[in-house]
């Protein structure tokens, strides 16, 4: 019976082979329909690909208010710690509001 490679900690087998210098990072993004300013939050590790499939109308949860701009994101090491923020601020009024509302006193400053 064959035994399966063991798995480091970081990922990848126990081997070698994989590059360790590589790091993906993860990003909770809000961005705002420019047509209605609606806001949507989503996570995903390439904000400026996916902020290319909302204005492409691939989301279906936001191709009716297309189109959209990014206005804010943060950075996270994993996918599990963007995710848990991302529940927190959809299940959450509250801290959703006061994110939205951080956001609309970061575009009042900067205009």
């Amino acid at each position: 019976m064959a035994r399966t490679p063991r798995f480091s900690a970081r990922g990848g087998s126990s081997f070698g082979g994989q590059c360790d210098n590589i790091q993906i990072m993860y990003h909770l993004y809000v961005i705002e329909s420019t047509k209605i300013k609606r806001k949507y939050i989503g996570i995903t590790d390439d904000v400026q690909k996916r902020l290319i499939q909302h204005n492409q109308k691939r989301v279906r949860s936001t191709k009716a208010y297309v189109p959209w701009r990014l206005v804010y994101r943060e950075d996270y090491l994993t996918k599990t710690e963007a995710r848990k923020r991302e529940i927190e601020l959809k299940k959450n009024a509250w801290k959703r509001n006061d994110l939205f509302k951080k956001i609309d006193n970061l575009k009042f400053e900067n205009k």
